[in-house]
């Protein structure tokens, strides 16, 4: 039997790493597992947030991490995918590889290769999870709409209405009708707070049929929320065939692999670099401080809370450097019944940088250039002018206001 794999799929912004950061802190103590991270943007984000997983004192280690950004991961160019899943799973001899494509990926491509002669003799493919935002469901017909979005939905087995802290009533009555819809039906339909997933769902079978989403006109039988078939334990699985060993290979241990394009040059107090990344009709933007830069905690938090509510931002994501600790932005239930969704800031192990990277979401916006409203700050702008100038700046892509913005959350 092959090495368990399992991709773990899903919109922009919906919890895809915040959920493989959950299984990783709760997997089989004496396991190793792998992680295939892919992102859209050329500054990576999301492989740093796993990796410091099996940083922390007191996690479970055995863990190796590697990244593959700059678009999709099957269309992305530089070394076959098949060849750098090979390398990874022969050099990390791992019980369990997970793969998170990007949100604006193609997951029917990646079963693909996942599944090709190469490959499916080494690799176990389990079920295709695919974590959906019930309030996407109820509030973005556009995206429910997207062939990515539909593929997503189509090629996975369990879905997971995530984010339900978050989600008011009609969102998750709106998810419940519209998955009771999908067919055909899904092996396990369930509900998550917080990326919180179930480690037994990782292994329930993979499914080779890809049909398109379609409302049947017979009710068709799938599993209400929260209602789960029985899976075995991820514990319970037999061991992975033998690989040969590697020289200078240390067992049990935390690694990360940059991806092959990251940036060579290195930012200095601040004059942080810049990378950008255009590719079938969206753009994304990334900046990498150096770890003496510091945010003000007030000042970049304002600038992230706004940056989450403007409609020309698809997603936003990052790690800074606040006074002695590094944080990443995440979003948690107001403590009050009438208090919405907050920003907060969350503690993490990663040291290295400060970095922040933006998703455009309107591909009409991206090319238009110069001064909005504002051409620059004046000297003594607040945090709140800082923010809405720099939300105006991302959401027509200007990516020199932009910077201003981020340069004026720095501490003094």
């Amino acid at each position: 039997m092959g090495i368990p794999v399992n991709i773990i799929t899903g919109a922009l912004g919906v919890g895809k790493t915040t959920a493989i950061r959950y299984l990783l802190q709760n997997k089989p103590a004496d396991e190793h597992w792998a992680v295939l991270v892919n992102e859209f943007g050329a500054l990576g984000i999301d492989g740093p947030l796993i990796n410091e997983v099996g940083s922390k004192a007191g996690s479970p280690v055995g863990l190796t991490v590697k990244e593959v950004a700059g678009g999709c991961m099957c269309c992305a160019q530089g070394m076959p995918l098949t060849v750098v899943i090979a390398q990874l799973i022969r050099q990390a001899r791992p019980q369990r590889l997970l793969v998170e494509p990007s949100g604006l990926g193609h997951p029917a491509a990646l079963v693909d290769i996942l599944q090709n002669e190469h490959l499916r003799g080494s690799l176990d493919l389990r079920a295709v999870i695919c974590l959906v935002d019930p309030h996407t469901i109820s509030s973005n017909p556009e995206l429910v709409a997207n062939e990515g979005f539909i593929n997503q939905v189509s090629i996975s087995d369990v879905l997971v209405c995530n984010k339900v802290d978050l989600a008011a009533d009609a969102d998750l009555q709106a998810f419940d009708e519209w998955s009771r819809q999908i067919y055909p039906p899904k092996t396990h339909i369930c509900s998550a707070s917080q990326g919180h997933l179930e480690g037994s769902w990782l292994n329930f079978p993979f499914s080779p049929s890809l049909e398109p989403l379609a409302t049947h006109p017979r009710r068709i039988v799938s599993f209400a929320l929260n209602q789960s078939p029985e899976a075995p334990a991820v514990s319970s699985l037999p061991p992975p065939p033998p690989l040969p060993p590697l020289e200078n290979n240390a067992e049990h241990s935390s690694r990360y692999s940059a991806p092959a394009n990251a940036t060579t040059q290195a930012p200095t107090s601040s004059q942080p670099v810049r990378q950008t990344q255009s590719s079938g009709g969206q753009c994304a933007a990334g900046w990498l401080f150096c770890p003496e830069d510091k945010f003000d905690h007030q000042a970049i938090l304002t600038l992230l809370t706004e940056l989450h509510k403007a409609s020309g931002v698809a997603r936003c994501k990052g790690i800074f450097h606040v006074g002695k600790e590094w944080f990443s932005p995440t979003w948690k239930a107001g403590e009050c019944e009438n208090i919405g969704p907050v920003m907060c800031l969350e503690p993490v192990a990663y040291r290295h940088d400060s970095r922040i990277e933006i998703i455009h979401q309107n591909p009409t916006l991206q090319f238009k250039k110069g001064p909005g409203k504002s051409a620059s700050l004046h000297e003594d702008a607040s945090f709140e002018e800082v923010a809405i100038f720099g939300v105006e700046a991302a959401c027509r892509a200007d990516w020199d206001c932009f910077e201003s913005a981020l340069l004026r959350c720095l501490q003094t």
